[in-house]
Formats: structure tokens, C-alpha cells, sequence
């Protein structure tokens, strides 16, 4: 059950990371709020596949998977967390290499 805490880790490297925080923000701030809208809809039926304007969301995930990492090894560095959180964000990785969510797999791909 690892990927459960893959979410709150993502999370907290994004957040709590001085840099990543700042890239990350960056690398998704300054669309129009249709552009969000049509994102949102365009995963919940394609998933990964879709696309962020001109981007697919799966290369825009994997950046900001890579930033959340960026962010835990910070915290870890700084003794704020163990250095076991830096494999929590791999079933994120799992789902961008495969293309195949957790999910997927539940109801049979």
C-alpha cells in the first residue's frame, strides 16, 4: 500500500521545498482559468494522456514529480523527514513510465 502515502509526500515536497516550490508554481501558474477547466476534464477521461495546453499532462506531472523530489531531499537534508520519504513519489513514476494508474489496474486496465 505504499502508493497511499505517494500523494501526501508529492504534496509535501511540492509545498515545503523552498526551490521546488517556486519551479513548480512557475511551471503551472499565469493560464487562464479555461485552460485548468479543459485540464481537469481532459484527465478525468483520458487520464495522463491528456493534455495542459500544449503539453501532456504526463510531462508536465513527471516535472513537478521531480520537483516534489527536489523538496523532500531538501526536508531530508535538513533533518525535517527520514530519508525513507524519498520512495514514496516512486508509484507516481510507476504510473508515468506505465501510463497505468493504481486504479486502472483495481477495475482491470
Amino acid at each position: 500500500m505504499e502508493h497511499l502515502a505517494s500523494l501526501p509526500a508529492f504534496r509535501t515536497g511540492l509545498v515545503h521545498g523552498t526551490a521546488s516550490c517556486q519551479a513548480g508554481w512557475e511551471l503551472t501558474s499565469g493560464h487562464a482559468e479555461e485552460d485548468y477547466v479543459a485540464t481537469m476534464r481532459g484527465i478525468a477521461h483520458r487520464g495522463i494522456r491528456a493534455g495542459f495546453r500544449s503539453t501532456p499532462v504526463r510531462e508536465v506531472t513527471g516535472e513537478l514529480v521531480r520537483l516534489a523530489r527536489q523538496g523532500l531531499s531538501e526536508r531530508v537534508a535538513d533533518s525535517l523527514e527520514s530519508p525513507a520519504v524519498l520512495r514514496y513519489p516512486d508509484p507516481l513514476e510507476e504510473i508515468l513510465d506505465t501510463g497505468e494508474a493504481w486504479a486502472d489496474r483495481c477495475v482491470g486496465g
